[in-house]
């Protein structure tokens, strides 16, 4: 090889000619059969960086496209409860092979997913449909105070009764009065019996029974009281009825007391004492009032009869007495004694015919006590 200035030989492997010290200059290879020359090289990875730009923004429109349908979805379940939400329209630029680089392809992503989470959350919320709550008849009770009736013809053949008489007062001021029946021989052992007309409106049930010796009864601003006095002594007490446990009570809740009163004037007053009826007058009932006929209001099969002394004969067994209810009035089989004494004294005064017996009403010869009605086959008379 010579040199390419002065044109002297090259030694092999020479750098500078000896000769005039030009560098020397190599020719250039040819290519060899399947290698890439570096500028094709480049063509090729520039083409290759354009594939990627143009695949990177299909993704970024499809990601775009994905979120739009899924906005589109929401919108349209919203504007189906009644509201209907505008749908924002998120535009993204058209990103050329030459233009867009991987980061803009991530701040595109980035962008879309923020205006979605923005748009999720103005959307308003569906609400579910409210059911209006089913209407509830309340069952009220009627005023039919003849149901009473029952309760009050079973004093009405005791003769021994001193205190008889009975009231109507709404204690628990539900619109429907309950029935009190104030009973007894004398003073001392007076007692205040109480019914209430039941829920179905159909029937009547006792409550309970309360001391009522020496007091009465009065009302005042819808409360009633038991106004008791004794021997310089006052005890007031104010009736509450409630429902506890599913049954009907009634509780008495003491309001006032007073000690060595000396005069009568000095007693303390809680309204005036509530109208009384006499048992026999059922008129306020719904009934007649019998006042004069004690008998003839217990029922049509019981009547009065000249005193009949006798003793009781149980036969070597167990006999019981039963109610004026159950025997006069077809109540509800009830005693007053589960066992009288065989020989024990006893005085019947009225008598009734029923559920084919022949009963009479007794009490005891020698201390008065009550005894209730007795098939006849148990009485043996003098």
């Amino acid at each position: 090889m010579n040199c390419h200035k002065c044109g002297k030989p090259l030694e092999d492997g020479a750098q500078f000619c000896e000769e005039c010290g030009a560098p020397v200059e190599f020719p250039q290879q040819p290519p060899i059969p399947g290698q890439v020359v570096p500028e094709k090289a480049a063509a090729q990875d520039n083409t290759m960086k354009k594939i990627a730009l143009v695949l990177g923004a299909v993704c970024v429109a499809l990601v775009v496209a994905v979120v739009l349908l899924l906005v589109f979805r929401m919108r349209n379940n919203a504007g189906k409860s009644g509201e209907s939400a505008a749908v924002q329209t998120v535009s993204v630029t058209e990103v050329t092979a030459g233009e867009t680089t991987d980061e803009a392809a991530t701040e595109a992503v980035a962008a879309v997913a923020e205006t979605t989470a923005a748009q999720v959350a103005e959307a308003p919320a569906t609400e579910a449909p409210t059911q209006a709550p089913a209407e509830t008849t309340a069952v009220k009770r009627t005023a039919d105070y003849s149901l009473y009736l029952r309760a009050v013809k079973q004093f009405v053949l005791s003769g021994q009764l001193v205190y008889r008489e009975y009231y109507l007062y709404d204690i628990d001021r539900d619109g429907v009065n309950e029935l009190i029946v104030q009973y007894g021989t004398c003073e001392a052992d007076a007692i205040y019996a109480f019914w209430r007309i039941d829920d179905s409106g159909t029937g009547i049930e006792k409550l309970e029974e309360s001391a009522g010796g020496h007091s009465y009864l009065c009302s005042q601003d819808g409360v009633l009281y038991t106004n008791l006095g004794h021997m310089g002594y006052q005890s007031v007490s104010a009736a509450e009825l409630v429902k506890e446990n599913g049954v009907w009570k009634i509780n008495w809740r003491e309001v006032f007391t007073q000690e060595n009163v000396q005069d009568v004037a000095d007693y303390a007053d809680f309204g005036p004492a509530l109208q009384g009826y006499d048992l026999a007058n059922t008129a306020p009932l719904g009934g007649s009032d019998n006042s004069q006929s004690a008998t003839a209001a217990a029922g049509s099969s019981a009547y009065a009869i000249n005193d009949k002394l006798g003793a009781m004969d149980c036969h070597k067994g167990v006999v019981s007495s039963y109610t004026t209810d159950y025997v006069c009035n077809g109540g509800e089989k009830d005693t007053v004694r589960q066992s009288l004494g065989d020989g024990w004294h006893v005085t019947a005064k009225y008598k009734c015919e029923s559920y084919g017996v022949t009963w009479y009403e007794l009490w005891d010869t020698d201390d008065g006590d009550y005894y209730g009605w007795v098939d006849e086959e148990f009485i043996d008379f003098y």
